[in-house]
């Protein structure tokens, strides 16, 4: 699909080591365009944009319900499609003739993708939920989560300046008190968890906090801040009840909240991240694109119980690193939008919202070898500085 389009729409989102992220209305819908780095000439990511479509397309969307994986397009970027004032480099270069490859779906930060006509503001709260669970090995080596051995390092090395009370623990178990408690934390020190945009502008990350400087809701009692998680909170323990037409014929159960169904791909691997990232280390090698031929041939009735552990095992780790986007309104009567759900405040306000999820990604061989590192190194650096007087042990879920 050739993509070409008016630039007046444009919009700068934000962006991550390897994308540049851009909203655009067209057609009376919003959308998001995720622009590779490399098509300004900037080094990012090896991750091949086409490769990563495919992984997407076959290992990832099949196992959840639908509605929580968007629709994406795969677009070839034809020369200069970004504006020069939009594209963040004082010299864009881009690297082939031929232009690049770039990813666009539906913008998350609205309801539906044409709410901009809504007489009602739209928050979009973008939550990083990480891993819920933790393997064997790592309970043996450190009392500490895979999340919170990371940010421990990265506030050691002044990344973060604060450590929050964040443990992904809390937020896969089920129980509302402990739900909004990680919540809150993160309301406090966001770290790279938890983004907030009311009508598709940032108001909450770990650089901007203009939260409370903002009427969230036309409700008075939603906009205070303990409503407002607790909004969050029922969003995340929303079990939808999905027919079997509705689903992936090899889709895991549906019938249970979206952070069950990434706990259950998370537990269904078998390997610690060390078990896989010694498996992978002689594929260190592959580009994105060789790497996805190896991972296509572990889903042939042939495959070998590692090769089918070491499959499970990467998605897990894409689970792990994705987005959960919970959009929504709160107004004064129900209303019904496409592919929206609602439940009722004690105020009598309606919440209209959806949930889905995004940074689905392959992982590469050398980064999964990276991250078995990067935890090994936080299991030494929380034991010799006796990091147990300072933070407690994470909690065991208890899903």
């Amino acid at each position: 699909m050739e993509f070409g389009m008016s630039f007046e729409n444009f919009v700068y989102r934000g962006e991550g080591r390897s994308n540049r992220v851009y909203s655009f209305l067209k057609d009376d819908f919003w959308y998001v365009l995720r622009v590779p780095k490399s098509y300004f000439g900037e080094e990012g990511s090896n991750i091949d944009v086409y490769s990563n479509y495919v992984y997407y397309e076959k290992f990832i969307c099949p196992r959840f319900y639908y509605w929580y994986v968007p629709n994406v397009s795969l677009i070839k970027l034809a020369l200069n499609v970004i504006p020069d004032n939009l594209a963040c480099s004082a010299n864009v270069v881009v690297n082939s003739d031929e232009g690049d490859w770039g990813i666009m779906m539906p913008d998350m930060c609205y309801i539906r993708e044409n709410s901009y006509k809504s007489n009602y503001d739209v928050l979009t709260v973008e939550l990083k939920p990480k891993q819920g669970c933790l393997s064997e090995e790592l309970q043996s080596l450190s009392p500490y989560c895979e999340n919170c051995l990371l940010q421990i390092m990265k506030h050691s090395s002044g990344r973060y300046s604060e450590m929050y009370n964040f443990c992904p623990m809390d937020i896969y178990s089920d129980n509302p008190t402990r739900m909004e408690t990680a919540l809150e934390a993160l309301l406090l020190h966001p770290h790279n968890n938890l983004k907030i945009f009311k009508n598709g502008n940032l108001i909450l990350s770990n650089d901007e906090n203009s939260l409370h400087q903002n009427k969230l809701f036309c409700c008075k009692k939603a906009n205070e801040v303990h409503s407002f998680v607790e909004i969050i909170t029922k969003i995340l323990l929303y079990q939808r009840k999905c027919g079997e037409s509705w689903t992936s014929k090899n889709a895991e159960n549906h019938d249970v909240t979206l952070l069950k169904q990434i706990l259950n791909l998370q537990k269904k691997n078998k390997l610690s991240p060390f078990q896989l990232s010694n498996l992978v280390k002689e594929f260190d090698y592959m580009n994105t694109e060789s790497w996805l031929r190896h991972l296509e041939t572990m889903v042939t009735s042939q495959i070998s119980e590692e090769g089918s552990a070491m499959l499970d095992a990467v998605v897990a780790a894409t689970v792990r690193d994705c987005s959960v986007m919970m959009t929504f309104i709160v107004c004064d009567e129900i209303c019904n939008m496409p592919q929206c759900e609602d439940f009722q405040l004690d105020c009598g306000c309606w919440v209209i919202f959806r949930i889905a999820l995004i940074d689905l990604d392959i992982k590469s061989p050398s980064k999964l070898v990276h991250y078995g590192s990067r935890l090994l190194e936080a299991i030494e650096y929380t034991e010799k500085n006796n990091y147990l007087s300072i933070r407690p042990p994470c909690t065991k879920s208890s899903t």
